[in-house]
């Protein structure tokens, strides 16, 4: 199974599949994408920032479980977790999470996707991400 985004271009250059009962997604330093327990602590990436920004995000070093994230995300910048719609978002995402995470200890980001993978939290359909 692979990733695809909204623009039909692959999100990621490797195979990624949900493992277990995890509902939330993390980033890891090498880019790929890891369904996680929401309350873990990690730094979070938010999408469309009015500040500071690697491609179209801005990462937040401090850690949160998902829902501290998100909520962090909404009420900063008035908007969500990241969207990672394409192999060039995925590229700046996690450039800039090994940038925000690594100061924090671990190298993993939130990112705003959840169980059961249907839809981004900026509501962005997600259906197309399976081939």
């Amino acid at each position: 199974r692979t990733w695809w985004g909204r623009r039909r271009s692959r999100c990621t250059r490797h195979a990624w599949k949900p493992r277990g009962n995890e509902h939330c997604v993390e980033m890891l330093w090498n880019s790929r994408w890891n369904d996680l327990n929401c309350n873990k602590r990690r730094s979070c990436l938010c999408q469309d920032p009015r500040g500071m920004i690697e491609g179209g995000y801005i990462g937040v070093q401090a850690m949160r479980n998902y829902w501290q994230a998100s909520e962090y995300c909404h009420v900063h910048y008035g908007t969500e977790l990241a969207t990672v719609t394409s192999d060039e978002e995925n590229k700046s995402a996690r450039k800039l999470c090994a940038r925000i995470a690594h100061r924090g200890g671990l190298t993993h980001c939130w990112i705003g996707l959840q169980r059961p993978f249907h839809e981004w939290d900026d509501g962005t359909n997600a259906e197309e991400k399976y081939e």
